[in-house]
């Protein structure tokens, strides 16, 4: 049975443009590699592909540490806290920007979340409790 002459050409283009850069030499690698969505020890894999989740990545994304860094972010910067802080809440002000920059390969540290999170809320604690106390001025009846 003849197959359709458009299907090799269709996968040929699907390979194409998720073929892999050569898999890493193993032997040169020293520390663990983990998918970074679910710890998966991707050792010894060829393919840049989870075989636990599915999740598909590219070599580079994985193994070079540059890259495992946001450039700003609160959580990779505890050397410095005060910018790292003020640039991620800037950076919360544009989110479309801010969640197009993360990557599931950059690690999360509940730990410095949590920080952040107590010290934006006790930033805007005050001006909430002053919006509510004016606003209720407003509409106060005497």
């Amino acid at each position: 049975m003849p197959s359709d002459p458009s299907v090799p050409n269709a996968v040929a283009c699907a390979d194409a443009e998720t073929s892999p850069v050569s898999a890493p030499d193993w032997d040169k690698i020293d520390e663990e590699i983990h998918c970074p969505l679910c710890e998966y020890n991707l050792r010894g894999l060829i393919e840049p592909r989870c075989p636990e989740c599915g999740y598909r990545f590219t070599w580079p994304e994985l193994l070079d540490p540059t890259r495992r860094l946001h450039p700003y972010l609160f959580e990779h910067h505890p050397e410095r806290n005060l910018w790292s802080f003020w640039k991620t809440a800037l950076g919360g002000l544009r989110p479309w920007r801010f969640w197009r920059s993360l990557n599931p390969v950059q690690p999360s540290s509940p730990r410095r979340l949590i920080v952040y999170w107590g010290v934006y809320s006790l930033i805007l604690l005050p001006a909430a409790v002053a919006h509510v106390l004016l606003g209720a001025h407003d509409y106060s009846v005497f």
